[in-house]
Order: C-alpha cells, then structure tokens, then sequence
C-alpha cells in the first residue's frame, strides 16, 4: 500500500525561544530554569542544560519553556541541522526550531527523520555565511505518516543500530585513554614535567603549515584530494566524505606519511585542536585553509601530546572567550617536554598494539555506520516493514 506522506506544518506548531538580555545579570544569576542552545544539541535526548535563566528572564524575553518529548532542530549556527529530543522541560534560544509533542508521531521516530534528512535541510537553508534553516522552510517538509505501532518498530531497530555503533565508540575512546595513560606514565605530566626533560619551543622541534585555500569553483570531481576537518575521526584519517580540487598545488601544501593535520580552525571549539597522523596514502592529497600540517622527527610523542589537556591549557592561557582557532603565533607559543628520542621510541612500540586494536575497532565503526545509513534509508522508504506500511 502506497505511504502517506504529511507536511510537519499540517502536524506541528513548530516555534522557537529566545534570548534574555545578557545586559541583566538578575535573567542569568541563579537560574533554576533549563535554557537549552544549539551546541547542546549533540546526543539523542538532553537531559541537562550548559546554561540556566531565572523565571524573570523566561518572563521578560522571547524565551519560551517547552515540555518533555519535544523535538529541538537547530536552524543556523555550528550544529545546523543537529536534532534532540527533551528529556526534560526546558526553554531554549532563538535557533532552536521546536516541535512539541503530537500523538500522531513518536519523538523519536521525529528524531530518526530529522537525522535522515539533515543534509537536505542544511542544503535548504537559506543566507549567506549563516546559512539558516528557516521554519517555514520546515512547515514544508513532507514525513511518511506511519501507524504508532510502525513507528515503533522503526524506532525499536535504529535504536539497536545506534546503540552498537555508541558502544564501539566507547571503546574506542577507552583505548585513546590508555594511551595517554601509557603516555603519563611513561614521560610524566607535561605540565609539571616530574621527569625534568629538556624545555623546548615546538617551532625548534617542528614546522608548520596553513592549508590550501580554495574557491567553490575550484571543486571537482577529478583533481587532489584536501583534506579537512570531517576527515579527522577519533583520531584517524577517514577518507569517506572527501572532496576534490582541480588547482595547481605547491609541493609544501602535500601532506606526507606521519605529517599530524590538525583541525585549526572550526564553528565548534570543541573539534579545533584535533589530530590524526596521515598514513601511508595511496595517492596526493592536500589539506584545507582551516587544517595545520605539523611536520617533525617527534611526530609519535607531538601526536599525544596535542591529545593531552597540557596543550589545551597552553593555547587557551589567558584567553577571555572560546578558542576557535588555533594560529601560528599560538603554536610558536608553546613550550613543551622533550624527552630523550629512546624513549619516544619505546613509547611508540607500546602502544602499537593499541593503535592496532583501535584500528580493527575503526574499521568495525565504519561497517556499523554504513550499516545505520543503510537501515535509516529503508525504514523511511517503507522497505524493511513493507507489510504494514499505510
């Protein structure tokens, strides 16, 4: 049987928040009230808030309290496109679109659609550097009207499919642990350097690149590969989403095998300053205006030592606001532990069964990833539950 297709607009009131004037302590100080943004749109359900209003700042500002089950998609900023559910009652900004609950649609089968449809939503939006996915441009989208008990089933299995790949993340990360664990170990807390290695400059121990800067026009679907920020995941190059210029590109700007990119540059602080050491590559590649190439004979110990919260500290030191960008003034700013290269070799050989493990992990996660997408795909198009479709 044919599926029926809904706008959201036709079964939604979709509105947003807004924001107290920061001009007034007394909207902020205090506050018991969950004022949810954008950049807390990050897991499945938001439990807590990064920031909290007084009742008098709810009252005295667009800001506007939803209730428990509420759908939030962001509509511009760094995490366009995210999506969560509330798993509390909560106010939120302005750039948070908000779907209240429906008893036609489960939140999370909401949830699941938003997520399969995110890159058409950013596509839509609208402006120019902040693109904006605008409400009414969400009035607009159509979603499969499903009986509950469909919804369910789809809900029942992206949940599984989503809990495996969160679980070998978990590993993953369990294991990016142990090395900084081996690494305190066996080189001491850089910041107090307990071992009294020799002090040193990374600008005397490295050099450093900017990447390529290139026009929209300049992609392609032949021409060399840049590398940028989606292509560092946990710590790994990952060469699923890549892109293609066709530029003439100087020999300095080509990465080479145990090169660290960096992610220097980023809407989110929370991505700048991530690494990963370019492998053996099968073919030329370069790397984005917003990516720093680091190029030494340290290359293991530099590579978990941008890992540990000692060069965080550094380039964050006597900042007044996030840090969204790390420059070269900052990395010839920094000073660091240098302990003797036999050691760093030794290091190196320890955790290569780690990296090795990590890689079987990543590779598993990708499977696991393609796996989701796949099963994401079928279960809107009304292919794995063909039978009960409306």
């Amino acid at each position: 049987m044919k599926k029926e297709f809904v706008k959201l607009g036709e079964l939604y009131n979709i509105t947003s928040g807004g924001t107290p004037s920061r001009k007034n302590n007394l909207y902020y100080e205090k506050g018991t009230i969950p004022w949810i943004k954008t950049g807390d749109l990050k897991k499945m359900y938001i439990s807590e808030a990064s920031e909290y209003i007084t009742q008098l700042g709810l009252e005295n500002s667009s800001a506007k309290m939803f209730p428990k089950g509420t759908v939030l998609l962001a509509m511009y900023g760094a995490t366009i496109g995210n999506s969560s559910i509330l798993n509390i009652d909560a106010a939120t900004n302005q750039a948070c679109a908000a779907f209240l609950p429906d008893n036609r649609i489960k939140p999370e089968f909401l949830y699941y659609y938003l997520n399969r449809i995110k890159n058409k939503l950013v596509a839509l939006g609208v402006g120019g550097a902040q693109p904006n996915i605008s409400i009414s441009i969400l009035k607009g989208i159509e979603i499969p009207l499903l009986t509950l008990n469909e919804q369910e089933k789809i809900v029942s299995l992206l949940n599984k499919s989503r809990a495996l790949i969160e679980k070998r993340q978990a590993q993953i990360a369990a294991l990016d642990e142990l090395t900084q664990s081996v690494f305190i170990e066996m080189f001491g807390d850089p910041v107090t350097n307990p071992n009294g290695w020799e002090i040193v400059d990374l600008k005397e121990i490295a050099e450093y690149f900017i990447g390529l800067t290139y026009k929209p026009n300049d992609v392609s679907d032949e021409g060399i590969v840049v590398l940028r920020s989606s292509n560092i995941q946990n710590g790994v190059i990952d060469l699923n989403d890549i892109v293609r210029v066709k530029k003439e590109v100087n020999d300095k700007l080509c990465v080479k095998q145990n090169d660290i990119l960096m992610c220097s540059r980023n809407g989110s602080a929370r991505l700048v300053g991530k690494v990963a050491l370019i492998p053996e590559l099968e073919e030329k590649m370069t790397f984005g205006a917003f990516m720093t190439i680091i190029r030494s004979e340290y290359y293991n110990y530099l590579y978990n030592y941008f890992q540990n919260i000692a060069f965080r500290r550094q380039i964050t030191s006597g900042a007044t606001t996030t840090i969204n960008q790390i420059t070269k003034k900052m990395l010839d700013s920094i000073r660091l532990p240098l302990p003797p290269m036999s050691l760093q070799n030794e290091f190196a050989h320890k955790v290569e069964q780690i990296q090795y493990n990590k890689k079987i992990l990543q590779t598993s996660l990708l499977e696991l990833n393609n796996l989701y997408n796949a099963l994401i795909q079928k279960a809107f198009k009304g292919e794995l539950f063909h039978d009960n479709l409306m």
